[in-house]
């Protein structure tokens, strides 16, 4: 038998990379933790429910009917505040808190 070949040699170095690098670039763990992102804000919008939402609406415009002219006696415009607040319903807000919370728990353990 004759002498066994030479290994190629590199021409460059080749930089070696730590393994947990290479998770990112999957799309299986990028979904897992795109899921668990938005499973986490949903914690968030849950809990906003537990506070008074308050909005504001209003119109501004013309009144005109046939015959009238469009000036500044037939400008109309309203404001109006709105106020609301689920607390006589407190403990289906908690409970959608806690649905939340598992199922946040449920997205990190896939994500794991």
């Amino acid at each position: 038998m004759g002498a066994e070949p030479d290994l190629p040699e590199l021409k460059k170095p080749v930089a070696v990379v730590d393994g947990g690098n290479y998770l990112r670039y999957r799309a299986d763990v990028a979904s897992a933790e795109r899921l668990l992102g938005a499973s986490t804000a949903d914690i968030g919008v849950a809990t906003a429910d537990l506070y008074p939402n308050l909005s504001v609406s209003g119109f501004l415009g013309f009144i005109s009917s046939p015959g009238l002219t469009l000036g500044s006696e037939t400008q109309s415009w309203s404001v109006a505040p709105s106020l609301s607040w689920q607390a006589a319903d407190l403990g289906s807000v908690k409970a959608r808190i806690r649905a939340a919370e598992a199922s946040s728990r449920m997205a990190l353990a896939q994500f794991e």
